[in-house]
């Protein structure tokens, strides 16, 4: 009986022992927890000035003026095509003319 005895309070220690390093275990996890928590910053950042309505209006012309140039360089760009496709017809129309009717049929 002895022995019985002895295993049954040999269990008991073992399983406080268990149950003890579970809750150190587990205060460490939430000690672990805690330290992240507070240890997290944010990042700061320079107050800016508001702007003046003048620079803003400032920058809207700009970006106007980038618009209407980009505009108008297309509108150029167009125009440009249009007269080189008119040459290269009417020069494509006079060497057919040439060609057929006034080349020598050598």
């Amino acid at each position: 009986m002895n022995s019985k005895e002895q295993k049954s309070k040999d269990f008991e220690l073992r399983e406080r022992e268990l149950q003890q390093r579970e809750r150190d275990l587990r205060l460490r996890e939430i000690e672990t927890e805690i330290y992240k928590e507070e240890q997290q910053f944010h990042q700061t950042q320079k107050h800016q000035k508001t702007e003046g309505k003048l620079k803003k209006w400032g920058r809207k012309l700009a970006r106007l003026g980038k618009y209407l140039a980009v505009v108008i360089a297309v509108v150029i760009t167009i125009r440009i095509a249009y007269w080189l496709a008119i040459v290269m017809i009417v020069g494509g129309l006079a060497w057919l003319g040439y060609e057929i009717f006034w080349k020598d049929d050598d």
